[in-house]
């Protein structure tokens, strides 16, 4: 559930989304904390979820995806291609890459 702050950034990410504002994106994803970041991109599309953060990061990336709820991971890793989705599970934790292997098999 989004919070107050959230919920009056979400709309300047859509517009930043709409725009194609990758630097205003990868901004966005260096200054909102990896958690707030991840239960904001809960909100948006796969498509947006992954132009949004293309725009981070490896680094940043990764802890904005692990954060994300293992059920929407799930939605999220089958759209990416191989290559994509090998360096994004390379730079994972193991906890958290055993975590979405499990959820992905059951």
């Amino acid at each position: 559930m989004l919070d107050s702050y959230q919920t009056l950034i979400l709309p300047d990410l859509r517009q930043m989304l709409q725009e194609g504002d990758k630097l205003g994106m990868a901004e966005f994803c260096r200054v909102v904390h990896p958690v707030g970041m991840a239960e904001i991109l809960e909100q948006l599309d796969e498509n947006e979820v992954w132009t949004v953060l293309d725009q981070a990061e490896m680094d940043q990336r990764v802890e904005i995806f692990e954060n994300i709820s293992l059920r929407r991971q799930t939605e999220l890793v089958v759209t990416l291609d191989t290559g994509r989705l090998s360096e994004l599970l390379e730079n994972m934790s193991s906890d958290d890459r055993v975590d979405l292997y499990g959820q992905e098999l059951s």
